[in-house]
């Protein structure tokens, strides 16, 4: 990854932290028919490379969506690139015909980005070997990933941990919240690092967990908020695409906190923090090394340490305390003074899970033991 950031070090200096690339909205709900939208920049004396992006859910009221749109507006303004996207997909084979599609259209890179696309890609890259692809992991295949076929996975589930020091410090009821799509291993890790960010402030709080089954289904998202927050819940967590329990938050008159792009405009009164991901720089260098022919599989995995992912604005109205005390939690994990999963760390169910003195220093080790929920959640993992 150093090799392809180099690579593009000369394009990527004017890159900001999130890139606002304006797209028009194609679709107003999950259960709206795909639809394709193109935009295109300044040619230059030479063809502008072309770049297909597919979304599992609607850009409008997404958040993981969003992220991934920011990187595809880098694209257009910092290397020229022709882009166009696909929304929604679903994580079906669907996706196989959209995907050829874009292939069709003289694509020579498409980011195909949720983890339920890794079948379809990996048919796709095998059958075009001229074609790069970017997909979600952790790759769970049995066949390995092909050459022309990169990783993109994020440590956001380490920002969680600092985000559950935040929301322990500013719980009056001891009982927080989370909001998860489905039970993947991110998914499942940060429920675990935001509870035992918060029981390193408090012992004794409890997280209530429940999973909607869906990646984007505001409406139900919503009332999981609403129902999490009648339970007893203050500060409500996420991990889905889109911004439907922030604002099931703010209606309850509870604090939200946000995933995977800054989303405090859809929720300004709610929004606590959240967790940020910036796929710029990794997007770019995908791109720029298909332009020039460079091009090498990666498994990527974006970190505090190179601004893959962050902690989002915290709430003008949070404590100072609980600011402070997120953002030297979040400097601890930076520096790799605080590792989250640290031993010894027993299951929802009384097992011992992490022995005293053992760690699991890395998101690849987290991801592969992630098959549990930690002493404090309350909630089960849906088989």
């Amino acid at each position: 990854m150093k090799r392809f950031i180099t690579l593009v070090a000369a394009t990527a200096l004017a890159l900001t932290a999130c890139s606002s690339g304006s797209t028009t909205d194609t679709a107003e709900s999950a259960s709206s028919e795909p639809t394709t939208q193109a935009t295109e920049s300044e040619m230059d004396a030479t063809t502008p490379l072309k770049v297909g992006f597919v979304y599992v859910s609607p850009l409008k009221g997404s958040s993981w969506t969003l992220a991934w749109d920011n990187a595809r507006a880098s694209l257009e303004s910092e290397l020229g690139a022709e882009t166009a996207t696909v929304e929604p997909v679903p994580e079906s084979a669907e996706a196989k015909g959209v995907i050829d599609d874009l292939i069709s259209k003289g694509n020579e890179l498409i980011f195909a980005t949720a983890f339920g696309y890794q079948p379809f890609v990996l048919e796709a890259a095998t059958a075009n070997p001229e074609v790069n692809f970017v997909v979600i992991g952790p790759w769970i295949q049995e066949q390995p990933y092909p050459a022309n076929v990169s990783i993109a996975t994020s440590d956001n589930w380490i920002v969680r941990y600092a985000l559950g020091v935040l929301a322990a410090k500013s719980t009056k009821t001891g009982t927080l919240g989370f909001v998860a799509a489905n039970p993947i291993s991110t998914v499942i890790a940060s429920i675990n690092a935001y509870a035992l960010g918060a029981q390193s402030v408090d012992k004794s709080i409890i997280v209530k967990a429940v999973f909607t089954g869906t990646w984007y289904d505001p409406p139900r998202s919503t009332q999981a908020a609403e129902a999490l927050a009648a339970a007893g819940a203050d500060v409500i967590a996420q991990y889905e695409d889109s911004t439907g329990a922030l604002l099931g938050a703010e209606k309850a008159g509870v604090w939200g906190i946000g995933s995977e792009a800054d989303t405090s405009a859809f929720a300004p009164k709610a929004y606590l923090s959240g967790s940020v991901n910036n796929w710029n720089i990794f997007a770019l260098a995908a791109a720029q090394s298909t332009a020039d022919g460079t091009w090498s599989s990666q498994n990527y995995v974006g970190t505090l340490q190179d601004g893959g992912t962050s902690m989002g604005p915290i709430n003008a109205g949070a404590s100072a305390e609980a600011k402070a005390a997120a953002e030297e939690a979040l400097a601890g994990l930076t520096s790799g003074a605080i590792v989250p999963f640290t031993g010894p760390i027993r299951s929802n169910d009384g097992k011992l899970v992490l022995p005293a003195g053992e760690k699991w220093a890395d998101s690849i080790t987290v991801f592969e033991n992630s098959n549990f929920l930690v002493e404090g959640v309350d909630g089960t993992i849906p088989q």
